[in-house]
Order: structure tokens, then C-alpha cells, then sequence
């Protein structure tokens, strides 16, 4: 995979997982507009090392994570996804989010389900 696509892909992964829009990361960057964000997740342009750490400080990571080889656990399921539209992969990882919760919650109040609605047990 291209070096760009993929710091770009990171960089959606985790403006996407934060909720947080392009516009937003555009303006806390220091761009006018939400098209230069839209164009390094594209992996269509390379960033300057200021704007990078920028970047990275508003996303919460190290600028070291976004540049190296490291993926984040769902990064795989994300380039599963990268051919969906925007709104389809919103829809997505709300779905996944909404799993991770509800597996949470079982896991914090000693429940499990096997599948049977009628047979939840306290573990």
C-alpha cells in the first residue's frame, strides 16, 4: 500500500473513531477548509511535518504512530471498508461501536449470552 494512502487511512481511522469531521480537524489545523483533510485521507497529498504534528496532537496519538508500520487493531476492518461511501462507513462503525457497548456492559454487570435470548445467565 502506498506510504500516503495509508497515513491517510490512519488519520480517517482515528478522526472517525474521536467523532470528530473533517471540518473540525481542518480548522484545529490551521486549514480553511475541510478539501485539504478530504485530500491527505485520499492519500493525494503529502503533509508537512508541522501540520502533521499537529494532526496527530487533536487525534491523540504520537506523530511516531501515524508514520510507522503499526496498526491499530481495526485498521484491517477499516480497509475492508474504504470503498464505502462516507455515510455507509459512519453507519458501519456506529454498528461496530454500538457491539463493543453492548459487550461492555455484559462484561461489567457478570452477564453472557449464548445466542438464546431467553437463556442470559450471571456468570
Amino acid at each position: 500500500m502506498d506510504f500516503l494512502v495509508e497515513l491517510g487511512g490512519k488519520i480517517r481511522y482515528r478522526r472517525q473513531q474521536l467523532n470528530i469531521s473533517q471540518q473540525e480537524l481542518a480548522e484545529a489545523v490551521g486549514y480553511t477548509s475541510k478539501g485539504m483533510i478530504s485530500n491527505i485521507e485520499a492519500g493525494r497529498v503529502n503533509i508537512p511535518m508541522d501540520k502533521l504534528v499537529m494532526i496527530a496532537h487533536c487525534l491523540a496519538v504520537k506523530p511516531s504512530y501515524l508514520l510507522s508500520d503499526e496498526q491499530a487493531p481495526d485498521m484491517k476492518l477499516y480497509e475492508k471498508i474504504s470503498d464505502l461511501s462516507d455515510e455507509e462507513q459512519k453507519q458501519v462503525l456506529a454498528y461496530i461501536s454500538i457491539i463493543r457497548r453492548a459487550n461492555t456492559w455484559q462484561q461489567q454487570n457478570g452477564t453472557v449470552n449464548d445466542g438464546d435470548s431467553e437463556s442470559q445467565r450471571t456468570v
